[in-house]
């Protein structure tokens, strides 16, 4: 394949042909150079941030109070936060045995600005300050839009008083959060002593990109990023091997010198 033999070319940092090897079905043998999420860490629109002060967790199912909402004041058409995971602290424990879980909430495009309370918003990718905008409340009044629960069960010890266990749900862009949208989190537990903080890690990233459609995945935002070019007068992204297109769900390639999608696809599309 065209696009096999582009990525190839690419290898070890330059342009040379590195070898490949594939199985009988044509399916090719590659292995992973960097870590996960290296790519568009490395894009520098990674953030996370968290509340300081200990929530007590809910025993009932979330509602209309979350322990911590994420909202994105971008304007219309500009980034939306792809969030990467959730996490919650047990900062105090009670003397009991207890289980609990992370919950969120996502809230829809024209949600109300909530309240500025946490400003502490750190890099990713080791960037001082922060000039996004993204406002960060604490216990904010939000509509039910439906709450459900992620990642894995914690738990307590049944003595002390110290802090406890830690909650990460791995989203890894699996909720979209674009401007004037928001998402909220809150934490379950079995009893009412257990108290946490909580957070959000994110990216930042332009949905509409060059190209006739919308990227929806971290996967095609990343590969899309690593093989652009910096000549960006065309609305389409030129890659090395000819003009590629975005389409929903597929980067595909448009003949040499021309405009039109052809058969090829991105890895994941």
């Amino acid at each position: 394949m065209e696009l096999l033999q582009m990525l190839t070319r690419r290898g070890g940092g330059g342009r040379q042909e590195v070898p490949h090897s594939g199985d009988r079905d044509g399916n090719a043998h590659v292995s992973q150079g960097l870590p996960r999420h290296t790519e568009i860490t490395r894009q520098g629109g990674g953030y996370q941030s968290m509340t300081t002060a200990a929530v007590a967790g809910l025993v009932v199912r979330p509602s209309t109070v979350a322990l911590f909402t994420l909202w994105n004041g971008e304007p219309d058409g500009g980034m939306t936060y792809i969030v990467d995971r959730a996490f919650a602290f047990n900062l105090v424990s009670g003397a009991a045995q207890a289980f609990y879980g992370i919950w969120l909430c996502l809230h829809p495009t024209g949600m109300t600005k909530p309240t500025s309370d946490i400003t502490a918003i750190k890099s990713l990718s080791g960037k001082s300050g922060y000039g996004g905008k993204a406002i960060l409340d604490v216990d904010a009044t939000v509509v039910d839009d439906g709450w459900f629960p992620y990642g894995p069960a914690g738990e307590a010890e049944e003595v002390g008083v110290l802090p406890g266990g830690i909650l990460e749900a791995p989203i890894e862009g699996k909720l979209l959060v674009p401007p004037s949208a928001g998402v909220s989190i809150h934490v379950v537990s079995s009893t009412v002593n257990e108290d946490f903080t909580a957070g959000f890690g994110w990216y930042g990233a332009y949905r509409q990109q060059p190209g006739d459609g919308e990227f929806d995945s971290p996967a095609h935002y990343e590969f899309f990023c690593r093989h652009r070019r910096e000549d960006r007068r065309s609305r389409d992204g030129e890659l090395p091997g000819g003009v590629w297109r975005w389409s929903p769900g597929e980067l595909t390639q448009a003949p040499h010198g021309g405009r039109h999608r052809g058969e090829q696809k991105a890895p994941g599309g």
